[in-house]
């Protein structure tokens, strides 16, 4: 405080952060070997060594906010992203190599592996429908 018993700029606080709301938009993925955790950040994935925390690679490619992350079920060192960018990205996480870029026409929110395919995941979207602000659909995706 300052000495007349005014509060002056450097004894102000503010809220950086509220308790209670997740930092965290999309669930972290640990690799099958469990050597890696693979985590949303933003418009990249970051993936970090389980043994020492470092960041070992940082899969830059989408140009909006990354939603979702799969491992690849047909290959246990592949993953698969989606985003607001409206791509789904398939990626070689371990060497942060791009291995396919598939384009689809609207902004993607999540992505499931489906148990009944390895190449086959369900894609959700939201689009504006008549009547409703956002509406989510589900969309079966062949990926090769």
């Amino acid at each position: 405080m300052a000495a007349d018993g005014e509060t002056s700029e450097s004894d102000k606080l503010s809220v950086v952060l509220r308790a209670g709301a997740s930092i965290v938009g999309s669930k972290p993925i640990i690799s099958h070997d469990t050597k890696y955790l693979l985590c949303v950040s933003g418009n990249a994935v970051k993936v970090l060594s389980t043994v020492s925390g470092e960041c070992v690679q940082e899969l830059r490619h989408h140009t909006a906010c990354v939603t979702s992350i799969q491992i690849n079920p047909a290959n246990q060192y592949q993953l698969f992203s989606c985003s607001l960018d409206k791509t789904l990205i398939k990626w070689d996480f371990t060497d942060g190599v791009v291995l396919k870029v598939y384009q689809l026409y609207r902004p993607l929110v999540a992505i499931y592996v489906t148990a009944a395919s390895d190449t086959t995941l369900l894609v959700k979207r939201k689009v504006a429908a008549k009547g409703l602000t956002k509406a989510t659909f589900e969309h079966r995706f062949r990926v090769k």
